[in-house]
């Protein structure tokens, strides 16, 4: 049977053990977590891998009892598995455990991100502005029902135990609770050339920066189908964005919201002005959440029988006729920032789309005509 690739989780039992039959286990039987991008309805992976850099934490419970408790789980290089600081194993009977898990993982008892019940996931009053707070929340779907399928190599859910699954460990997809915004800048023309002549555009960005953007925000997820086995998945709010605290907006001046710096734009290549940045999902408003520019712009001239290029016109900061612009984020279809959803926006410089033309008229002469008569007195 094919095996999918997977990411192996040993742990080890966080308590003493007691006589209750939850924890009488199988010999070398541990638990594992598959972590891979399943389809909901499929064992098939098809997406990316979970890095193995990265640890997550991991929440069970059997028969509503807490089993295991925020246990961060990290790879383990020399054994080729992902394996938490201990090691639990399956209860005996087919006495089946559900598992949410979370990244990044936290140890911490207060404040705790996120708060996970059995069925429900809280994010409460997270600022993404704070660079403390620029991480890949993600959650997973819980996995219901599982137990071990009495051979100590695969699991399978409670509906399909007659059912190879092909999973060694406790199928783990990750989703991701925030949003992903970068933004990129371009020119439509650096040269332009007509009748031998050839004109050049010089376009330079020395600020932009972003304002009206939420930072600050809670978002609840609660179990689609508690009746459900398998993977099931959390519903997520309304439109897939947070609840934003609206009284809270990024600071303009901030690093992450802001760039002061000179980079010139040419035909062809996309300069970065605002990386990767972890954002709050929000729904867009129009006129609120803008991108500001301020941009010099020099254009030069060089004709056919020149060599050299000559500055014609000069729109810079220091003559006091830098060009700004004011830009609102909402752009063709994109109406939110979603949860899961990654935005990239390229703005495009350049010469006004209206060249210079001309329209030629003659005013008309400007007639003036008189008359008079001449008498010629005549001696006969």
């Amino acid at each position: 049977m094919k095996k999918l690739f997977f990411i192996a989780v040993a742990v080890m039992a966080m308590a003493a053990c007691t006589k209750k039959e939850m924890n009488q286990v199988v010999k070398d039987n541990a638990i594992t977590f598959q972590t891979a991008t399943y389809l909901p309805t499929s064992t098939k992976a098809s997406g990316s891998v979970f890095a193995t850099n990265k640890t997550f934490g991991t929440y069970a419970w059997s028969d509503n009892q807490l089993f295991m408790n925020n246990i961060e789980v990290k790879y383990n290089s020399n054994k080729g598995q992902w394996a938490p600081v201990t090691v639990f194993y399956w209860p005996k009977n087919e006495q089946t455990v559900d598992f949410v898990s979370y990244h990044p993982f936290s140890d911490v008892t207060v404040n705790h991100v996120p708060i996970v019940e059995e069925n429900k996931i809280t994010y409460k009053d997270i600022d993404f502005s704070l660079s403390a707070n620029q991480k890949d929340y993600m959650y997973a779907d819980k996995a219901v029902g599982y137990h071990d399928n009495g051979t100590g190599e695969e699991i399978t859910d409670s509906d399909n135990v007659n059912t190879e699954s092909g999973l060694a460990g406790v199928p783990t997809l990750f989703r991701h609770a925030g949003a992903k915004l970068a933004i990129n800048c371009t020119t439509t023309y650096d040269y332009l050339a007509a009748a031998g002549d050839t004109t050049k555009f010089e376009i330079t960005i020395k600020q932009a920066y972003l304002t009206g953007i939420y930072t600050k925000g809670t978002c609840e997820l609660n179990l689609s189908d508690a009746t459900k086995t398998g993977l099931v998945t959390w519903n997520r709010p309304a439109n897939n964005v947070w609840t934003a605290d609206e009284n809270v907006t990024n600071d303009p001046n901030a690093t992450m919201f802001k760039i002061n710096g000179t980079p010139q734009l040419k035909k062809g290549e996309n300069v970065p002005i605002m990386a990767e940045t972890y954002i709050l999902p929000q729904t867009l408003v129009a006129n609120q959440q803008m991108l500001h520019f301020i941009i010099d712009a020099k254009t030069y001239l060089k004709r056919a029988n020149e060599t050299e290029y000559t500055l014609i016109l000069e729109q810079t900061e220091e003559k006091n006729k830098a060009i700004k612009a004011d830009i609102s984020l909402i752009m063709g279809k994109i109406s939110a920032w979603e949860m899961n959803g990654s935005y990239e926006y390229t703005i495009y410089f350049g010469p006004a789309s209206s060249p210079i033309t001309f329209d030629p008229a003659v005013v008309d002469w400007k007639n003036y005509e008189e008359s008079s008569s001449i008498e010629l007195n005549l001696t006969l």
